[in-house]
């Protein structure tokens, strides 16, 4: 395991034909600022979508696809998808309030500024309504 917060590699991803859903072409992990040095990944293969901020938003925030937050994004759907498969309600939000803080993170570290954090924040957490359906199946 890494022990210094960042990225493990480059980004690498191929659009699918949807136009919105990418495919991982390589293992793309972060792991998070001390104190805890969590480690997230997204595999190889696997699908993501972008995140879960609004697409009306996006002329605000910026699309989960271009500029200096697009590498935080892939981590964040699959913390968010890993939510979803939990059982409770309660543990669902608690997931995915926690993958959204450390989305906050992620975009900071890549050099975001801060203001376009915060706007990145509130809206995965307006996105965030998704963990009231039922859990996601396995």
């Amino acid at each position: 395991m890494k022990d210094v917060q960042g990225f493990s590699e480059n980004l690498w991803t191929s659009q699918l034909d949807d136009g919105r859903t990418m495919r991982m072409l390589a293992n793309f992990c972060y792991t998070s600022a001390p104190p805890g040095l969590e480690r997230n990944c997204i595999l190889r293969d696997e699908i993501y979508n972008g995140g879960s901020i609004p697409r009306p938003l996006w002329p605000l925030i910026g699309s989960p696809y271009t500029g200096l937050a697009r590498s935080a994004f892939p981590i964040h759907d699959k913390m968010c998808g890993d939510a979803r498969k939990l059982p409770t309600f309660k543990e669902r939000w608690a997931a995915r309030l926690h993958a959204d803080k450390i989305l906050y993170e992620m975009c900071r570290f890549l050099g975001v500024a801060w203001w376009r954090c915060a706007a990145i924040y509130r809206g995965v957490r307006i996105g965030a309504v998704s963990v009231m359906k039922k859990p996601a199946n396995p």
